[in-house]
C-alpha cells in the first residue's frame, strides 16, 4: 500500500506544482490538501508545503498513517519540482 500512496501523492503534487509554476498563479496548497483528503481518506494527516522561487516551484507533502500511537515523525515525504514560467 505504501507504493500506492506514494504514486497518488506524487501525481497530485506534480499537478499542483505545475499549476503553481504558471505566471501569477495563486497558492495551490489548499487545493492539494483537498485532493489528498478526497483521494486518500485512509491516511491520518497531511502537511503540504509550497515554495515558489525564481526558477523552480516546489511542493512537499508529508503524511502519517492512522493508529501509529506515539510516533510523531511522518511516515513518508514526497517533494516535486516544476520549472517556473516566465513572461
Amino acid at each position: 500500500m505504501a507504493g500506492y500512496y506514494s504514486l497518488v501523492i506524487r501525481d497530485l503534487a506534480i499537478e499542483s506544482a505545475s499549476k503553481l509554476a504558471n505566471y501569477g498563479a495563486p497558492s495551490q496548497r489548499e487545493y492539494l490538501l483537498q485532493r489528498l483528503q478526497l483521494s486518500l481518506p485512509e491516511l491520518a494527516q497531511f502537511k503540504v508545503y509550497e515554495q515558489k522561487g525564481g526558477e523552480l516551484t516546489q511542493m512537499t507533502v508529508q503524511y502519517w498513517l492512522p493508529g501509529m500511537g506515539l510516533v510523531k515523525e511522518p511516515v513518508g515525504q514526497i517533494s516535486v519540482q516544476a520549472a517556473t514560467e516566465r513572461i
